[in-house]
């Protein structure tokens, strides 16, 4: 892993980016029982409700996270994963920065 690191709003359906939601879904199926995992495919992840962020290093994708915005407005933190020789390095507190931005902006309300 190297290069500058960016987070940046991306579509989820590239196929790097593919390959880390692949990651995260065998991730959380050995973790969790299915009635636990509320996993949201490539077509849903595309919706204009979802916001859609890419972690990379350099052109290299090593991150992703996504909030779903409700009809009420409310947001739900989907999709966060950072492959596992990207983690311990501050890059999820970056992606959680991102995500508090986006609150600030009004696009998604700050849970209380």
């Amino acid at each position: 892993m190297s290069g500058t690191i960016t987070i940046a709003r991306e579509r989820p359906d590239q196929p790097d980016v593919v390959r880390l939601i692949e990651a995260l879904d065998a991730h959380a199926i050995a973790l969790y029982p299915p009635e636990s995992n509320h996993l949201l495919d490539i077509a849903a992840l595309c919706d204009p409700a979802v916001s859609f962020l890419v972690v990379r290093a350099g052109e290299d994708a090593i991150g992703c996270g996504a909030l779903l915005r409700d009809p009420h407005g409310w947001g739900e933190i989907k999709r966060m994963y950072l492959r596992p020789d990207a983690r311990r390095r501050g890059i999820g507190k970056r992606l959680d920065r991102m995500r508090i931005r986006f609150q600030a902006w009004g696009r998604i309300p700050a849970a209380t």
